[in-house]
């Protein structure tokens, strides 16, 4: 820097005297700009070296390895939140007054991490947990979870993703209010409920943001989207409308249409997804009787368009979690053989190119043996005899039915009879009953056996058994009603409680000592 000195024309010696007073000046000055400049440098090497420590922290909090690029706050992803999403782990002031993000998680399906916007380390998402503004959520391999976003509708995140959620921050895109979710990869399917106070929904990827809302205020909206690891994007309306704002522009989507998304932005044009198959066999409801060995089962399906191949999904429960076949097939067809006694749920989705439908309604098929009819018809039968026997029923661990005992011979008696044992209402597995004896016993007597397992530890030790003799490997107490139906109330505290009965009635005067039960094979 060029320091100048004034000059004055009143004088040599008032000039000499200026002039040592602005050398003076002018060499603190410089003294002063050294010491500045060697604080200033020594602040930025302490600045630098504190973010060194910070983004190596971020990186082994991330779970599996995740690069905190990819959560990064681009105009892709996040272009309005307040924050970059690398930071969200660290305390800041909110830029924007804006309502939060609200939600909470409604279903968790396997391995499932969250963190908290304040937090830095990942940990395991529980159902209830309230998810708010800059919550981030990932799922591992054959995970899933539904949030629940207040006043919206729900969220369904599929494996392998990972989403962040946000409160809408200053994009006109978007309404004021909107929910926001922002992916950075995986698969994300959702629902915006009707009636909502608020029909608009967000959804931000690497490379394009997403308008959802119903057709008219207050209708739902359903749709599907997937961001695949190259940040390409796919997004498909099943019902409602979107605008998509993507490098090049806005594409409106109706109800039926997709588009797909480049991983640098560009956009294809709109298409429509194939229609929703039909299912043909087996009929709602039906229900598939078989004897010992399982049946074939065939689910079979058609479409009225032209299709690449159809997505069969086969559960054992109404939500499809517990998958027993999750397959891409090229005809629509499918034949199981191994379905034993209980509801089997289904559906299926047709694929064109990367463009799938809305999937069929769930139906459901039941199976079960056809002892299984005969044992419903037992319990029904002992309600009648005893009024008692029903909450008895109730709150037993475990039912063992026997509907169809026969006892006969002339001169080697004995008796068999085949039952299923039952558990909170379902099936567990199937038995033989099976007692000889000696004694002259022309003709047969047929009788209903009904053990119930009162106590856990009695139950257990049934089920640990795989011959199990009464009077050996359990006491069995045979219950008989009295005046009014009523059970003896020694009796109804007994670790295992014995029915026997008739057409008759209630049978009392005998026992069930030396009985052996077995579990059937397979």
């Amino acid at each position: 820097m060029t320091m100048i000195s004034p000059r004055s024309s009143r004088g040599a010696e008032p000039a000499a005297n200026a002039a040592a007073v602005d050398h003076g000046t002018a060499a603190l000055f410089s003294a002063g700009r050294r010491q500045k400049s060697l604080e200033f440098g020594l602040l930025i090497l302490a600045v630098a070296l504190a973010a060194g420590v910070i983004w190596g922290v971020v990186r082994l909090a991330l779970p599996g390895g995740t690069a905190p690029s990819e959560l990064r706050n681009s105009a892709g992803i996040a272009g309005s939140v307040s924050a970059p999403i690398e930071q969200r782990g660290l305390a800041r002031t909110p830029t924007t007054t804006l309502p939060d993000f609200e939600g909470s998680i409604a279903k968790i399906h396997r391995t499932v991490q969250m963190r908290a916007g304040s937090e830095l380390a990942w940990s395991g998402a529980e159902v209830g947990r309230a998810v708010h503004t800059e919550d981030a959520i990932q799922t591992l391999a054959e995970a899933s979870v539904v949030v629940k976003v207040k006043n919206r509708g729900d969220i369904s995140i599929g494996e392998n993703s990972l989403v962040v959620f946000e409160a809408n921050a200053n994009d006109t895109f978007m309404a004021a209010r909107t929910a926001v979710a922002s992916v950075a990869h995986g698969v994300l399917t959702g629902r915006l409920k009707a009636g909502a106070d608020n029909d608009v929904l967000g959804i931000r990827l690497p490379n394009a943001t997403v308008r959802l809302q119903g057709v008219s205020p207050g209708q739902a909206a359903d749709f599907n989207l997937q961001v695949n690891r190259d940040k390409s994007a796919s997004i498909v309306i099943l019902r409602g409308k979107a605008q998509v704002r993507a490098r090049n522009g806005v594409t409106k989507l109706g109800s039926g249409e997709g588009i797909q998304i480049s991983a640098d932005g560009g956009r294809a044009e709109r298409q429509s997804i194939p229609a929703v198959p039909v299912l043909v066999e087996p009929v709602a409801n039906q229900v598939i009787v078989y004897h010992k060995k399982p049946p074939k089962v065939l689910f079979r399906w058609q479409s009225g368009t032209p299709v690449d191949d159809y997505h069969f999904v086969l559960a054992k429960d109404r939500d499809l979690r517990e998958t027993l076949a999750d397959e891409r097939l090229s005809d629509g067809t499918y034949t199981r053989a191994d379905l034993r006694t209980g509801d089997y749920y289904w559906k299926v989705t047709a694929r064109r190119g990367w463009l799938e439908s809305a999937p069929t309604s769930v139906a459901v098929v039941h199976v079960e043996r056809d002892i299984d009819g005969r044992v419903r018809d037992a319990l029904t039968e002992l309600y009648q005899h005893s009024d008692p026997a029903r909450t008895m029923v109730a709150q037993a661990k475990g039912v063992l039915v026997f509907p169809h005992v026969i006892k006969g011979g002339l001169i080697l008696g004995g008796e068999y009879g085949e039952g299923a044992l039952m558990s909170g209402g379902s099936v567990v597995d199937y038995y033989t009953m099976k007692l000889a004896s000696l004694g002259l016993q022309i003709g047969a007597q047929r009788r209903k056996v009904i053990l119930l397992f009162m106590t856990s530890e009695a139950y257990d030790g049934f089920l640990k058994s795989s011959a199990w003799k009464v009077g050996v490997d359990g006491s069995v107490t045979v219950a008989a009603s009295g005046a009014g139906k009523a059970i003896d109330t020694i009796t109804a505290k007994k670790p295992i409680v014995g029915f026997v009965f008739s057409n008759e009635g209630l049978m009392f005067n005998l026992t069930l000592e030396g009985s052996k039960i077995s579990r059937m094979p397979d």
